[in-house]
C-alpha cells in the first residue's frame, strides 16, 4: 500500500453508550487516507479510514469498520474517488450498522473537502509469461512422448490480462494424444490462489526433427515387415499425429493395411502375426464326453491365441468353430 498523506476531517458523532450510567454522548473523529489500495471486491469503511478517535468500545469500533461503501474498481482499471458527500450517502444506506454502535446518520458530520481515492490491487499475467509457459510445457510433453528436436511457436498474439490480487499459477490442459507435429490450439487455465479465473486458447505450430523409419517400397496388406522394406532417416516433420515406431516394434510383424513408399511407420500400421493364417492346415482337437479326438482341418480365418475362428473338418467336411491354442491348434468343445 502506498504510503500517503492523510486528510483529517471531523465526523461529529453522538454515541450513547450502554456502559454510561448518565448516557453521555461521545465525539468520534475519523482520519481518512488520501489514497488506498484494496484487495477485495467490496470497499468498506475500514479500508478508507486511517484512524478513528473517540470513546468507542473495541466491538463498536470493529462493527463500524465493516460498514459497506461500494464495489471496488475491477483489477487493472482506474481508481475511484469517494467524496465527503458520497460517504454521507453510504453512511445513511448503512444505518443498520450505525445502529449497532449506537449511531444515527444525522449524528455524522463530514468535512465537505474530504475525499479518498481507492485503487484495486491486481496480479498481471503478461503475454510473454503465457507464451513461455506454453512453449516449455508442450516441448516437455512432446519429448516425453518421443525424443526429438521440437520447434514450438505461438502463431498469434496473446493479450496481457489483469486478475484479482493473489498467487497466480498456470495449468496446461492435455494436448491430443499421439500428436507430435502440426497446428493446434492449446488451452491454459489461469488460477489465482488456486481458483480458476480464466481459460486462454493459445494457437501453436509445432515442427519436429527426428530419426524415423520409413517404407522404401509400397508394402501390401498383411505383408511381413523385414529390414529390406525399411529405411531410417532424419526428417523435419510439420504434421505427425501418431508416435513413430522403432525397428524392434516392426520386424516380424505384418502390415495391417497397405503402406505407401516413403510413409512414416507410426501408430498402429502393423500388427502381430497370427498364430494361424487363413487357409493353413491345422490340427483339430474335439472333446467328447471327456475323450479327445484329433483330426485335421483347414483354417477359414486368421487367428491369434484365444481367438475363436471357423475351421473345416477335413474328415467330415463340416465347418465348426474352435479356439486357437498356444500350440497353434484348434480346440473344439461341441455343445450337448
Amino acid at each position: 500500500m502506498l504510503k500517503s498523506k492523510v486528510l483529517r476531517f471531523s465526523l461529529s458523532v453522538f454515541l450513547f453508550l450502554a456502559l454510561s450510567a448518565h448516557g453521555v454522548a461521545n465525539s468520534v473523529q475519523l482520519v481518512l487516507h488520501e489514497r488506498v489500495d484494496v484487495t477485495n471486491s467490496l470497499i468498506r469503511l475500514g479500508d478508507v479510514v486511517a484512524q478513528i478517535e473517540g470513546r468507542l468500545e473495541p466491538k463498536q469500533l470493529s462493527a463500524l469498520k465493516t460498514l459497506k461503501l461500494k464495489p471496488a474498481p475491477l483489477p487493472g482499471r482506474a481508481g475511484i474517488e469517494i467524496t465527503a458527500r458520497s460517504l454521507g450517502i453510504y453512511l445513511r444506506v448503512g444505518r443498520s450498522v450505525l445502529k449497532e454502535v449506537g449511531l444515527t446518520p444525522d449524528q455524522v458530520k463530514i468535512n465537505p473537502e474530504a475525499k479518498v481515492t481507492v485503487h484495486r490491487k491486481s496480479s498481471s499475467v503478461t503475454a510473454d509469461q503465457l507464451k513461455q509457459f506454453v512453449i516449455h510445457q508442450v516441448t516437455q510433453t512432446l519429448t516425453e512422448r518421443f525424443p526429438a528436436e521440437y520447434q514450438v511457436e505461438v502463431n498469434r498474439p496473446i493479450r496481457s490480462t489483469e486478475f484479482p490480487f493473489g498467487k497466480v499459477a498456470f495449468s496446461l490442459k492435455p494436448i491430443p494424444a499421439g500428436l507430435l507435429a502440426g497446428s493446434l490450439y492449446t488451452y491454459v487455465d489461469i488460477l489465482v490462489d488456486g481458483q480458476k479465473r480464466k481459460t486462454v486458447a493459445v494457437p501453436l505450430t509445432i515442427e519436429m526433427k527426428a530419426h524415423i523409419i520409413t517404407a522404401t517400397h509400397n508394402i501390401k496388406r498383411h505383408q511381413l515387415i523385414s529390414e529390406s522394406v525399411l529405411a531410417q532417416q532424419e526428417r523435419t516433420i510439420t504434421d505427425l499425429r501418431r508416435i513413430p515406431l522403432k525397428l524392434s516394434e516392426l520386424l516380424g510383424r505384418r502390415a495391417k493395411s497397405r503402406i505407401l513408399k516413403d510413409s512414416i511407420l507410426a501408430g498402429d500400421v502393423v500388427e502381430s502375426m497370427p498364430k494361424i493364417l487363413n487357409g493353413n492346415a491345422i490340427l483339430i482337437t474335439v472333446q467328447i464326453n471327456g475323450v479327445s479326438v484329433r483330426t485335421t482341418g483347414k483354417a477359414l480365418a486368421d487367428g491369434r491365441v484365444g481367438d475363436k475362428i471357423k475351421v473345416v473338418n477335413q474328415a467330415s467336411r463340416k465347418t465348426v468353430i474352435g479356439t486357437v491354442t498356444e500350440d497353434g491348434e484348434i480346440a473344439v468343445n461341441p455343445q450337448r
